[in-house]
């Protein structure tokens, strides 16, 4: 597997992938959009041993309007 940005001949396969990965179209138009009118910050591809993207995750700004929650940082710690 490699982790890749994506580049433009990715499209066909993102589009693929997440109208198999989800119920309605609504996601692969949202990233096709985004693209189109280029507001995608970053795109990532996860691709198999012959090319095909097998994972994808995109980054986009957003604009919340509304209380300002002041979310801290979570994570966890194995083992402790």
């Amino acid at each position: 597997m490699l982790i890749r940005v994506e580049i433009p001949i990715d499209a066909p396969g993102i589009d693929a992938l997440l109208r198999r990965s989800f119920e309605s179209d609504a996601e692969a138009k949202l990233v096709h959009d985004l693209r189109e009118d280029g507001f995608l910050t970053l795109g990532l591809v996860a691709t198999d041993d012959e090319g095909q993207v097998i994972g994808y995750v995109a980054f986009s700004p957003v604009d919340v309007q509304g209380e300002d929650l002041q979310m801290g940082r979570h994570g966890t710690a194995g083992g402790r």
